[in-house]
């Protein structure tokens, strides 16, 4: 089993009841089937409530939400009650690995983690904190349905123009400053924030508030980026080589890396562009706000399917006036790592 994953990874910690924005609120909890049947064995009265606060449909088990939005365990000081009273190890499985996230192809797999938590936000753009893939190899282990060789070569194609975009990012962050400044395909999206599943309301306010004076905001991008200090091209490499790692993989199931491109070049400019927004509100710009937006992008366009593949289509049906594009904004890419080459 070879394994890769971000070197942040070691570095994170949860903050539990110090942190801004919990993740015990917000989103259900799934509770998978180990973890169901756990919670069917433990005694007492707060055997009693833990059963008695499951819900199931579809055969599929949950915590639904109390009326205020949080999860029926997260007590007034933001701490889980499962783990006061029983312990970590009692915690179902999407609250362990949150923020993780796993991807597995044969016997290769992919960890990373996710900015909608923004303890790791605050690792993540930290000026000491440079993004470094680290690889774990075990052949003890082999989890995974092999592969034929056909589709081995396949997966290591993937990989390495995965690898090369990550490089060329490393290499050269200021090519970053292009897709941010690319406003040639605002207007898809703009229509497709118009197909977004609602996940979370304060980012929602502010994708809708793009939409109402975009020349606006594309003059504010010098003075926001003195504001911020000379950072948004190392902030924003980060956040483009972080997309990269995170989505290229599904080019091995889309078998289109195109759709990937389109993902990451157009979330880089949506996150800019709420940018600009918290800048012309503010009149300061600082490294939290980024670390806030950032986590605000990722709980309303990550956590969703729905939105995430809305974000890697072609886009121009629907939109009157607008041919339909076959690729990248805001015309194909000369290369496949989605970089304009002169």
């Amino acid at each position: 089993m070879k394994i890769e994953y971000p070197d942040y990874l070691n570095l994170f910690q949860c903050i539990a009841g110090d942190c801004p924005d919990t993740c015990c609120a917000g989103w259900e909890v799934d509770v998978e089937d180990e973890s169901y049947d756990y919670y069917q064995t433990v005694p007492g009265r707060f055997g009693d409530v833990l059963r008695s606060r499951i819900a199931t449909e579809g055969g599929e088990h949950y915590f639904p939400l109390t009326p205020e939005g949080r999860c029926p365990f997260l007590n007034a000081s933001n701490l889980c009650e499962l783990y006061v009273d029983l312990g970590e190890e009692s915690l179902c499985r999407v609250c362990t690995e949150y923020p993780r996230y796993y991807m597995q192809v044969g016997d290769y797999e992919q960890i990373d983690m996710s900015l909608s938590c923004m303890a790791l936000g605050r690792i993540f753009f930290s000026p000491e904190e440079h993004m470094q893939i680290l690889t774990l190899r075990d052949d003890s282990v082999s989890d995974g349905d092999p592969l034929a060789e056909d589709e081995e070569a396949h997966l290591q194609r993937v990989l390495e123009l995965r690898n090369e975009t990550l490089d060329e990012v490393s290499l050269n962050p200021s090519l970053v400053l292009d897709k941010l400044h690319d406003n040639a395909g605002d207007r898809e999206l703009f229509h497709i924030i118009d197909q977004f599943e609602i996940l979370n309301e304060t980012c929602h306010g502010i994708l809708q508030s793009l939409k109402k004076n975009p020349e606006q905001l594309r003059a504010l991008e010098r003075p926001f980026e003195k504001a911020a200090g000379g950072q948004v091209t190392d902030w924003f490499s980060r956040l483009y080589r972080y997309l990269v790692f995170r989505y290229f993989i599904d080019a091995y199931y889309d078998d289109d890396i195109l759709r990937e491109i389109r993902l990451c070049s157009r979330s880089l400019r949506l996150v800019y562009l709420m940018c600009l927004d918290r800048f012309r509100k503010k009149q300061s710009f600082d490294r939290e706000d980024m670390v806030d937006l950032a986590h605000l992008f990722s709980k309303q366009v990550e956590h969703s399917d729905q939105n995430v593949e809305a974000m890697k289509l072609v886009q121009g049906n629907g939109i009157p006036g607008m041919p339909v594009r076959e690729g990248c904004h805001p015309a194909e890419p000369d290369s496949l790592t989605g970089f304009h080459t002169d």
